[in-house]
């Protein structure tokens, strides 16, 4: 049985909106357009 919390369609459609950059040291910085202001 899979579980599915009520925020998991949400993260998985926003993900999927994801772009990646490679940063001049050779590390990844994320971040999803619709969410202003957030990056990882």
């Amino acid at each position: 049985m899979t579980v599915r919390f009520i925020l998991s369609d949400y993260v998985e459609q926003a993900l999927a909106q994801a772009v990646y950059d490679k940063l001049e040291d050779g590390t990844f910085a994320g971040r999803i357009p619709e969410c202003k202001g957030v990056v990882a």
